[in-house]
């Protein structure tokens, strides 16, 4: 585990009985699954590697943004939905999960620029990017409710 780059590590019982050389596999896919294990291979398998949780986009990205943006008192999961709509991210190379937002591989150094990029010339394109995808997401829920 020293010479490797783990972030977690999880302890899954082979069998009820704890009994040396035994493995029943459906007790372990049901502990994988509870775990939510399997969800975390699923997201791996499909290349999102990079994970970062909501809050710690709002930090890390919000203090880089124009004002107006910090006026729309977004949640921290619509926060970095429209940030990375915003700023242009492709939206193949992310992911939006109940509690963080996935990137495939370069999906983190796209939204990364936003720290260097000069907010003179592109601040008012962000906001108004920003604005849109706060319109397009409160027309989807309407027509939704709508269509339901």
């Amino acid at each position: 585990l020293d010479s490797t780059r783990c972030n977690f590590v999880r302890c899954i019982k082979p069998n009820p009985a704890m009994a040396a050389g035994v493995f029943d596999a459906p007790y372990t896919v049901t502990q994988l699954r509870h775990t939510g294990m399997l969800q975390c291979c699923e997201l791996l398998k499909h290349g999102f590697p990079t994970r970062i949780s909501y809050t710690e986009v709002v930090e890390r990205y919000a203090p880089h943004l124009p004002p107006d943006v910090g006026r729309l008192r977004l949640p921290p999961r619509d926060f970095a939905a429209a940030v990375a709509y915003g700023f242009g991210v492709q939206r193949d190379l992310y992911q939006l999960g109940a509690t963080r937002l996935f990137f495939r591989a370069g999906g983190v150094a796209c939204l990364d620029g936003l720290r260097s990029c000069d907010m003179a010339a592109r601040g008012p394109e962000i906001v108004a990017r920003v604005r849109r995808w706060i319109v397009l997401r409160r027309f989807r829920r309407a027509l939704a409710h709508t269509l339901a």
